[in-house]
Parts: C-alpha cells; structure tokens; sequence
C-alpha cells in the first residue's frame, strides 16, 4: 500500500487544513476540477455572444499589431518559468512543463472572465464600472476560497491582485495582462499539485 502523496509546498502555503469544503488537493486533477473546468466552461459560455467576441478582439488588438514583441515577451516568461522550475527541481519533466502551460490556460481564462467579459456584462446592466469591477474582483477571492481552498490571507491577495489586473486591463492590452498574470501566477505556484523537490 502506497503512501498518500504530499502536497508540495505551494499547496501547503496556499491551502487551509481540511474542512467543510474538503481537504486539502493534492492532485492535479483536483485543482482542474474544482477551479480550472469551471472556469473554462463560463469563460466558453460567455463566448457565445458577439458584443463579447468583439470585446475580446478589440483587447486583442495591441498584441495582433505587434506579434513579434508580444510573442517575444511570451517566450521570456516561458523561458524564465521553466529556467526557476528548472533550478528548483533540478530539471523540468513533463509534468513541471504541462503545469507552466496549464497555468497560462489558465490566466487567459480567468483574465478574460473575471477583468474583461463579466466586468463589461455587469456594466452594462447597472452603469457602473467601477461596481461591476468590485464585485468581480470579490467573486474572483471568493472563488479561491471555495475551489482552491486557499487560506484568507491569500484570497485576500487574489483580490487584490485581480483589482490591480483591472486597472491594467483599462489601457486595453488584454495580452499583456495575460502574461503578467502568467508570471506571477507561476511565482506563487511554481509546481503542480502534490509536486515535490526531486532530491538525489
């Protein structure tokens, strides 16, 4: 029988101990479930309308004017993700490379529901940007609370973290905010879910 595997050290930081909402993930496909499917299925649900497809389009403008210094930029976090993988585990397998990837996935999603598609619906509906921004942003923590279980402190962070990501989305630049979030993103979780130092 064997031993159940650790979490790695990121879960641990990030995560509370076991409660209501579960205990703590361990396992890649834990995370995908409870936090990365459902956030792709809204982000593909909200898709569907063509006032949302032209609003992603004009964000992608910057980026499509300039593909060589946006793809550029995203070889540099790509190269700068797999050399501190690299050196925290003495080499980059599949799995750490598959995690770096899931998490850029996983910052287009999220930038695209929580600071460009559900923002601009909200304020369409009540006039406010600054409302629709707030409440997003809260729903945004929230959401890694529940799925994530993160501990306070940390879904704290992500609000305030995605607030800053708002103000950044206002200059239009959706791909840059992408590749910010990418980054830091990959700085708190530089390894997946149950991923531990190699030693030897």
């Amino acid at each position: 029988m064997t031993a159940p595997r650790r979490p790695a050290p990121s879960q641990r930081r990030l995560q509370r101990p076991p409660d209501l909402t579960g205990p703590r993930l361990s396992r890649f496909r834990e995370v995908f479930l409870r936090h990365g499917l459902p956030v792709l299925a809204v982000g593909a649900l909200l898709l569907l309308g063509p006032e949302q497809r032209m609003l992603l389009w004009s964000h992608l403008q910057p980026a499509l004017r300039d593909p060589l210094a946006y793809g550029f930029a995203a070889a540099c976090v790509l190269a700068g993700c797999c050399a501190l993988s690299g050196w925290l585990d003495r080499g980059v397998d599949v799995s750490r490379l598959g995690w770096i990837v899931y998490l850029l996935a996983l910052s287009i999603w999220e930038e695209w529901v929580f600071r460009l598609a559900t923002p601009h619906w909200l304020e369409s509906i009540h006039g406010s940007r600054e409302a629709a921004i707030l409440a997003t942003n809260l729903v945004f923590g929230a959401l890694h609370w529940f799925t994530l279980r993160w501990r306070l402190r940390w879904c704290v962070l992500a609000f305030l973290g995605g607030m800053a990501f708002s103000q950044q989305m206002a200059t239009g630049d959706f791909t840059r905010v992408v590749l910010t979030h990418w980054a830091l993103t990959f700085l708190n979780t530089p390894r997946p879910p149950g991923g531990r130092r190699r030693v030897g």
